[in-house]
């Protein structure tokens, strides 16, 4: 009850927060939204039985423009909707990023190739053999960036460095090397820092600007749907594209690939530019049906995770690489915020499977 209290909290403060950055576009709506409310209020209190915060659904109207009921509640999908459909107690495993090419390996040239991989504080090279601290430094091309990343819980850009030996670190011994890996925890990837085709590197080319899909596989009838979608944009001078680090997201849409005219970020703000790119030229996402074919089939097979999202880059010879694929903690206000309610479609199937199914429960601690 008391963990459930604090999360309420925090969600409680955060929307609080947003919203009153947006009062004025709130109350240009409120006099056509009283009715949407008020559907949107009784729905989800007759389904799982917990009234809601309606600073929500006014702040994600306010910014997407598509007034529906169904809206979800940020504190909502965290405390009764994800960790139902996910089981926890294995999400940091499925999603470590140094397994994917031992989970897929019929699909392995799908993802960024690891040079370096640290396990458990063991050092492997990209086929997983062992490698000693002599033969590490020989890995690694010193006229090359590089990036090293957790390979757990990486979430937001948290933990991501990004070194380019021949600029002033002359990382170019590897006691020095070693120093930068030690700084780390036992489990990260060190990865050829990825260029970008033109289409993405148009929009930052600091960052690797990615599309983020979101995958759910029905409680009816076991069915992958890719159910959203956004553009994630570095903002410029930064390595990552989250927007915990200042980035942004614009939506599209899913069956034609074409961009909204706006972007948002995690604080409820909407440019119609950003980078100097104007978002109200018409842009068509390239390969983007390739990229939902793949997340619907990788999706498919993941069988303790309903929900699962995608991060995909198109490097600069046009190959589609994976990022990293999450399975738990989906962000999920940038998709309210460009596109709409969550789950459209399957709300209701999802809400009511929700109702009635144990909520998995982890609690990660060290000592």
């Amino acid at each position: 009850m008391f963990f459930r209290f604090r999360v309420w909290y925090v969600y409680r403060k955060k929307i609080k927060n947003i919203s009153t950055l947006r009062r004025n576009e709130i109350r240009k709506i409120l006099p056509n939204l009283t009715g949407t409310i008020r559907e949107h209020k009784s729905y989800l209190k007759n389904i799982l039985g917990f009234s809601v915060n309606i600073l929500w659904i006014k702040t994600y109207t306010s910014i997407s423009g598509k007034v529906s009921p169904l809206y979800i509640p940020e504190d909502i999908y965290y405390l009764e909707i994800e960790p139902r459909l996910n089981n926890y107690s294995l999400a940091r495993s499925y999603s470590d990023k140094n397994f994917y090419e031992r989970f897929f390996t019929e699909s392995k040239d799908l993802f960024v190739t690891s040079l370096i991989r640290r396990i458990n504080g063991i050092y492997y090279d990209s086929d997983f053999n062992p490698l000693t601290e002599e033969k590490i430094s020989s890995i690694i091309r010193l006229d090359e960036k590089h990036i090293i990343k957790p390979s757990i819980d990486s979430g937001g850009g948290k933990g991501v460095l990004v070194i380019e030996f021949n600029k002033g670190n002359n990382l170019n011994e590897s006691h020095s090397l070693m120093s930068i890996f030690n700084s780390f925890s036992d489990n990260f990837v060190l990865q050829n820092f990825i260029r970008q085709n033109t289409f993405f590197s148009q929009f930052n080319l600091s960052s690797v600007n990615t599309i983020r899909l979101l995958t759910y596989r029905s409680v009816v009838n076991n069915e992958v749907s890719v159910i959203q979608g956004v553009l994630r944009i570095g903002k410029a001078g930064s390595h990552v594209d989250n927007q915990a680090s200042g980035g942004v997201a614009c939506g599209f849409d899913l069956d034609t690939g074409k961009l909204n005219d706006y972007v948002s970020d995690k604080y409820g703000n909407v440019y119609a530019s950003f980078n100097n790119i104007d978002l109200r030229e018409i842009r068509i996402i390239p390969d983007l049906d390739t990229m939902k074919k793949i997340a619907k089939s990788i999706a498919s097979i993941y069988d303790f995770f309903r929900l699962i999202s995608f991060d995909f880059c198109v490097d600069e010879d046009n190959r589609i690489k994976i990022i990293e694929l999450n399975t738990k903690n989906h962000e999920i206000n940038f998709y309210q915020f460009n596109n709409g309610p969550l789950f459209g479609k399957h709300t209701d199937e999802i809400l009511k499977y929700c109702s009635k199914r144990k909520k998995s429960f982890v609690l990660d601690y060290e000592i």
